[in-house]
């Protein structure tokens, strides 16, 4: 499947320079680190030149101060210890930098202007947020362990790939991501959990994509409910600037509870019109009796936008799950479950839509049993066929372009294979299916 690919985080990592010497940083001297890196101190003698790496030798803590970092670096922890950063963290790289294995118990705030690389590191705080002061640079997050209210990304370029999200949902939206001039967003193969614990906001939203279309690839997203109600109003919105998104093998989950506050709920909603949007070989499953009173589409979009909807599986949702509007496709779709106007709606569109049980395996991972229907049941072209052994394209996550249980390899903390993620670059114009592929791969600690 990824015979392919070149693999290397050296396209994003070049930038940081050749590594000059490593220095073992011990905790309990406050100002060490900041003293050190701005050339008013030494450690063992030796001054800090740019590209050089800190290794942090224990668990701390650490500092619990601004500091400005004036030239490339690396930090990161020792074998074997979790560098605790105590108090409120405010980072500002005035160069590249990368951090891998600490952890941050705090509000965590990066701040700057080059690029970053943030990789193995763990977050237990209110609120992380990794913006760009100006429109250059790029924010890699690869394999961090987030248990946050509030996620926030702002740069040039950004990569989201491998990370186990823990939400709360008591702010208007989980994790938000904006493109300073409009790239592509990468938000591939991770875990996202969130847990309703206030009421709604009146548009809530578990990922906002603002400014900059997303290839949103291989996740897991679950919303967890308090008693009753669910209270976030969608899993994923796609505002302004986000025309020519993909969203493909992903799985939308909502785990126990019985009752939806709001009838203005649904799996995705895309704010642009005018726009296109591709959404192949997704899972989404709500639970039985779930969304109260009549609800509106579960996809929903403008008139004037074009939506590819094929190859999807949908479970339990108790209305429409798409109208058609204009030039939208909404073909080789299976429905189960819900009322009869979901099926009966799809199907009307076109009658490669089917209603039948999909005969998952596994309702945690959607794997499909032998005898589904689901096998083989895809659009029958090559854009769409199954990357493992070029076959018919089957419907759900494990089928099509990016099976998800690669992507679940990753996640697997047990693992020790490199992270490799797809960089998918969709063409522009919605007649062209081509994909133009690349990769990525880095190390575990």
């Amino acid at each position: 499947m990824f015979k392919k690919w070149a693999i290397g985080m050296a396209a994003l990592c070049a930038a940081t320079g050749a590594l000059a010497e490593t220095h073992y940083i011990p905790s309990g001297e406050d100002n060490l680190i900041h003293n050190f890196v701005n050339g008013s101190e030494t450690v063992a003698g030796k001054f800090f030149n740019a590209g050089d790496t800190l290794v942090l030798t224990d668990d701390g803590p650490y500092f619990n101060e601004d500091l400005t970092f004036p030239t490339d670096v690396t930090i990161r922890a020792a074998k074997g210890v979790l560098p605790d950063f105590t108090g409120e963290s405010h980072i500002r790289f005035q160069a590249n930098a990368h951090l891998e294995g600490l952890f941050f118990n705090e509000q965590f705030v990066l701040g700057g202007d080059r690029n970053y690389v943030v990789t193995n590191c763990r977050f237990n705080t209110s609120s992380v947020s990794f913006s760009h002061m100006s429109s250059i640079g790029s924010i890699a997050f690869i394999g961090n362990q987030i248990h946050a209210d509030y996620v926030f990304f702002k740069s040039d370029n950004i990569f989201v790939m491998g990370n186990h999200f823990n939400l709360n949902s008591t702010t208007a939206r989980n994790i938000e991501l904006i493109s300073h001039s409009n790239r592509t967003i990468q938000f591939i193969g991770n875990e996202i959990t969130s847990t309703t614990t206030s009421s709604s906001h009146g548009n809530d939203y578990l990922v906002e994509f603002d400014v900059g279309k997303a290839n949103v690839i291989g996740n897991r997203f679950i919303q967890r409910s308090i008693g009753d109600n669910l209270y976030l109003d969608n899993f994923l919105y796609f505002d302004f600037g986000t025309s020519g998104s993909l969203i493909q093998n992903n799985s939308f989950q909502i785990e126990e509870g019985n009752g939806i506050d709001s009838i203005n709920w649904r799996f995705i909603t895309f704010g642009e019109t005018d726009a296109h949007y591709q959404i192949f070989n997704n899972v989404f499953q709500s639970i039985p009796s779930a969304i109260q009173n009549d609800p509106l589409n579960a996809i929903a979009y403008n008139f004037s936008t074009k939506v590819q909807f094929a190859n999807n599986i949908i479970v339990n949702y108790p209305g429409n799950v798409i109208a058609q509007h204009g030039l939208s496709s909404i073909q080789n779709n299976l429905c189960f479950n819900g009322s009869s106007a979901l099926c009966d709606s799809l199907i009307a569109i076109d009658n490669s839509n089917m209603q039948a049980d999909p005969q998952f395996a596994s309702t945690d991972t959607f794997a499909l049993s032998a005898g589904s229907p689901a096998i083989d049941a895809g659009i029958d072209s090559v854009r769409h066929q199954d990357s493992k052994d070029n076959s018919r394209n089957d419907l759900g996550v494990f089928g099509g372009a990016f099976p998800i249980d690669f992507f679940d390899q990753q996640l697997d903390p047990n693992a020790t294979q490199p992270y490799l993620y797809p960089l998918i670059h969709v063409q522009d114009t919605a007649t062209e299916n081509t994909l133009r592929v690349k990769a990525v791969a880095f190390a575990r600690q």
